[in-house]
């Protein structure tokens, strides 16, 4: 094969994933998204994770100790409580002795299912999952006593 060859065949790829990316990508988008949002990624929002609908039962399971805050972005509770919540996360985050204990959050005017199936009345509310079991969350909710 000739330097020609090689370099007309780079060409044409270049051209084919460019035409693929501009013109397929709507079309391909909605098929792979969902593999993409797999049960297994987690984003991490200052050390608290955000859970989803596709990540929460794997989170809750594979984490011996979550405490989950359900919240609403316009609550004021909700609002006043985040930095707290993140400094605690990092507490636990940067502390060997406690790397096993995650602090996570959900948004639940997003993710409804979740309301009713563990009791959320309320923003923000506060569930305990030990080994995937849950439990009411009856502590404070600032740094010192989340910790």
């Amino acid at each position: 094969m000739g330097k020609l060859t090689i370099l007309a065949t780079l060409v044409v790829l270049s051209a084919l994933g460019y035409f693929s990316y501009i013109y397929l990508e709507p079309y391909l988008a909605p098929i792979v998204q969902p593999y993409l949002d797999s049960p297994y990624s987690v984003t991490e929002d200052e050390n608290v994770l955000v859970l989803t609908n596709n990540n929460f039962n794997n989170v809750v399971a594979n984490y011996s100790n979550v405490l989950v805050k359900f919240y609403a972005p316009w609550c004021g509770h909700c609002k006043h409580m985040a930095p707290e919540y993140s400094r605690a996360a990092a507490h636990f985050h940067n502390n060997p002795e406690t790397q096993n204990i995650k602090l996570a959050k959900i948004d639940a005017t997003v993710y409804k299912d979740h309301n009713s199936k563990y009791g959320v009345r309320g923003y923000p509310s506060l569930k305990f999952f030990k080994n995937g079991k849950v439990y009411d969350y009856k502590g404070g909710r600032v740094e010192k006593e989340i910790i």
